[in-house]
């Protein structure tokens, strides 16, 4: 398996936020070699092609989820006489911004406070939060700490992890808990790269996006102050309770900020979806926040925005009511 990055994969597993060391991101590049120029979403929209002509089908109906809606949206874009209906579950911008989570940095403050009034805590959890990242420095660590909470815990009321009540008892002076799940949700979560391939991952990533220093074509050389001045752009009021500094730190431009240049992929410009398309949102989501899908929606003529109360990442495969909007909207 090209893709395969053994370092990589041992220090951030599936994560997009947990930053890798840089010595592990080149590594993983070495290894690829030539092979990283083919692993960009234009690539995988070429092989869908291929699939439909091979079906024998003349249009079809695409499910993307995360990062699937934006390979789901690309395909969308440059072929949108082949598909019929569109949707978008957890939705990554089409036009490959985003990469700095300002949105979920700031939409951190309303899951914390909406979870907080459903569980009567009786202090402000956003407050602690700023508190505890200022005083310790652990905004990254934290930050990863909540987006996976989005996934598998999103009211954060489980009572096996009490992340609301580690919070503030850190903000009170007594971090241990706080660390513990910091440290516990920080630790890679060991799939092989026949589930998940960091490499893979990073190498489409890296050609996807929209960075700072420019396309995945930018040279190395200058991407470091190229990022610091757009961290620097960032109101803070934005990002708050996280500081500006986070949003620089963590892992989705810590990953593409040594890779080597590589042959980008270019989201065609000033496109949009015709089709319907169906937008699915969990209010509590981090991974994607729901800004990312109300932009979306508000640039779709025939956008669907379903936004899901108390629901998180990948809503179809994990609330009721996102697999019956998806059913619904299919079986029309």
């Amino acid at each position: 398996m090209h893709e395969h990055c053994p370092a990589l994969q041992k220090e951030v597993g599936s994560s997009d936020t947990i930053p890798p060391s840089p010595a592990a991101v080149t590594a993983c590049a070495e290894h690829l070699g030539p092979h990283r120029n083919f692993s960009t979403t234009g690539d995988t929209v070429a092989d869908l092609e291929d699939l439909r002509r091979a079906l024998g089908v003349d249009t079809w109906t695409l499910d993307g989820v995360s990062y699937g809606t934006f390979t789901a949206g690309q395909y969308a874009l440059t072929r949108p006489q082949r598909v019929r209906r569109l949707v978008l579950d957890s939705v990554v911008p089409l036009d490959g911004a985003g990469v700095l989570y300002e949105a979920a940095l700031g939409h951190s403050r309303e899951v914390l406070r909406t979870a907080c009034r459903e569980q009567n805590c009786g202090f402000d959890p956003a407050r602690d939060l700023a508190k505890v990242v200022r005083r310790d420095g652990n905004g990254v660590g934290v930050f990863h700490l909540l987006v996976i909470a989005g996934i598998i815990d999103p009211k954060l009321d489980d009572p096996r992890f009490g992340i609301l009540d580690a919070l503030h008892a850190s903000a009170e002076g007594d971090p241990a808990r706080l660390d513990a799940l910091v440290a516990g949700f920080s630790a890679p979560s060991g799939e092989s790269p026949a589930d998940f391939s960091s490499g893979l991952h990073a190498a489409t990533l890296c050609a996807d996006s929209r960075w700072p220093w420019g396309d995945a074509a930018a040279p190395v050389e200058g991407r470091e102050r190229a990022l610091r001045k757009a961290v620097q752009r960032i109101p803070p009021a934005q990002v708050w309770p996280f500081q500006r500094e986070t949003a620089g730190a963590q892992g989705i431009p810590r990953t593409c900020l040594p890779w080597p240049s590589s042959r980008p992929h270019r989201p065609a410009p000033g496109r949009i979806l015709t089709m319907p398309v169906l937008l699915l949102a969990g209010d509590r989501d981090l991974s994607t926040p729901v800004r990312w899908a109300r932009d979306l929606a508000a640039v779709t003529p025939k956008a669907e925005l379903v936004v899901l109360p108390g629901v998180g990442h990948s809503t179809q495969s994990r609330s009721e009511s996102g697999a019956k909007a998806a059913e619904a909207f299919l079986l029309r």
